[in-house]
């Protein structure tokens, strides 16, 4: 009898885990800023993400200054260096001499909101030199499969460059969502981390 009371309390203790893993796999967001129709039996659910990780490039590399005026900025990275800047502007940077990198100069933003750029910003008062960004020659022709980095792959690049230090931007203002995909004929789940609220659509090719 004992050993019945504890082979159904386990069996009851199972149901209830598998119907919570169930349940918890097709649970909708709770709070959520939006709600997306999807193809193929799908929904989407769009919540705002608070502990979202910075976004990731294959090949691009900002490198911040630890001694940046842009403290908001430079509290987002680990970086730990010091940036020397001379009179005209130029970062005294270390190891330049690598034949095997592409240096840019990184520039901040910040007032009523924080941002990155490649190019400087109009008002000097609220930007400066950031840090700069890192690029591996050897990394690039394996991505665009090439030899040689032509003034067209360089133009591609600088798209690369722009897009990231967009979704970048996207980042240091708390810009991201989780958008929660529901399969609604097989129960399951998927998860998509977006930076920029406008970029959802592109993402999902959804018609404004």
């Amino acid at each position: 009898m004992h050993i019945f009371v504890l082979l159904l309390r386990e069996t009851v203790l199972m149901l209830i885990l598998f119907y919570s893993l169930k349940t918890k796999i097709v649970m909708i967001p709770k709070n959520y800023l939006r709600k997306l129709e999807l193809t193929d039996n799908r929904t989407g659910y769009v919540i705002a993400s608070y502990d979202s990780e910075k976004p990731y490039h294959s090949f691009i590399n900002l490198v911040i200054s630890s001694d940046s005026s842009f403290s908001g900025i430079a509290d987002k990275f680990s970086n730990d260096i010091k940036l020397v800047v001379d009179a005209n502007g130029k970062i005294k940077r270390p190891y330049f001499n690598d034949k095997e990198k592409i240096f840019m100069p990184l520039y901040g933003y910040k007032h009523s909101c924080m941002g990155v750029n490649r190019k400087p910003y109009g008002c000097t008062f609220d930007s400066g030199i950031l840090g700069y960004i890192e690029i591996d020659k050897q990394t690039i022709r394996e991505t665009f499969n090439c030899s040689r980095i032509t003034n067209k792959i360089k133009d591609k690049i600088n798209t690369e460059i722009d897009t990231f230090l967009e979704y970048m931007d996207s980042y240091l203002n708390g810009d991201v969502y989780d958008i929660f995909i529901i399969h609604n004929d097989i129960e399951e789940i998927e998860i998509y981390t977006i930076y920029g609220y406008k970029n959802i659509d592109k993402v999902f090719e959804i018609s404004l």
